[in-house]
């Protein structure tokens, strides 16, 4: 994660209704981070319309950093995918607050003659908000990172199998097996490191330190498949790119991962 302030980042949500608008329903919580792409912000909706969400999250970056990522989850969000966050506002070219230089996320966008510089301006997506937080979060608390404590069976797979439908989404376009691919070429998340996750710990602490690595975010509860476990969600890290000739399936990638590091002995 790149590195930001603290005093930069209370003056980002301090200065969220300066594009929001004075009068917006959206109230800043907090920023949840950010990196090379641009910074994400929780927002939450303190309306009274009972059809808009709650809560949604804000990406901001530099212009021409954050188009194709939200392209991309627009496309996901068509063919309504559950296991990728949805896009509810595509990506808009806007002006920064000035809470960072020329070369951040947040540049101001007039030059020191009080001209207007459109080659200044930021872009800005909203997308789905995951209540549970990442997975490396999930890993830091108490219950999670106690080494007497083993995962129950039930979450473990369940977060792979959640991890894995996702990456069948960016792969075929579709969360089932067994169903017909789309048209579009197959999508590469290059912010998915399961190597990284090969370490000398207890098989299902291995899987899920690669799968920290992997960009899952923890999201609801609902009354369908996810009663027991909240259903979880592959992360939008920006690095995706349409897959080449020569990448091998990313699906196959993940349950490689997942049977090496449950496999007995």
């Amino acid at each position: 994660m790149a590195l930001l302030s603290t005093r930069r980042r209370k003056a980002y949500l301090e200065r969220v209704n300066l594009w929001a608008g004075e009068k917006s329903a959206w109230r800043p919580v907090r920023m949840l981070g950010g990196g090379s792409y641009g910074w994400t912000t929780h927002l939450r909706y303190t309306g009274d319309s009972p059809t808009i969400p709650q809560d949604l999250v804000v990406k901001q970056g530099r212009l021409g950093s954050l188009a194709r990522e939200s392209r991309f989850l627009h496309m996901f969000t068509q063919q309504q995918a559950k296991h990728i966050p949805k896009l509810y506002k595509a990506c808009v070219r806007e002006g920064g607050t000035g809470t960072t230089g020329p070369d951040g996320f947040d540049p101001y966008p007039f030059d020191s003659q009080g001209v207007y510089k459109p080659s200044r301006e930021v872009e800005r997506f909203y997308m789905e908000y995951c209540s549970g937080g990442d997975l490396a979060a999930r890993l830091r608390t108490p219950d999670w990172s106690n080494e007497k404590y083993w995962i129950p069976e039930e979450i473990l797979w369940r977060i792979v199998e959640c991890a894995a439908r996702g990456m069948m989404m960016l792969q075929t376009g579709t969360e089932e097996p067994g169903q017909p691919p789309w048209k579009e070429r197959p999508v590469v998340h290059f912010d998915l490191k399961p190597a990284n996750g090969m370490s000398p710990l207890a098989p299902e602490m291995l899987l899920l330190e690669g799968l920290m690595d992997m960009a899952v975010l923890i999201g609801e509860y609902d009354n369908n498949q996810h009663r027991r476990v909240p259903i979880s969600k592959v992360r939008s890290g920006g690095g995706y790119k349409p897959q080449g000739p020569t990448n091998r399936s990313i699906v196959g990638g993940l349950w490689a991962v997942a049977s090496g590091a449950h496999a007995p002995g």
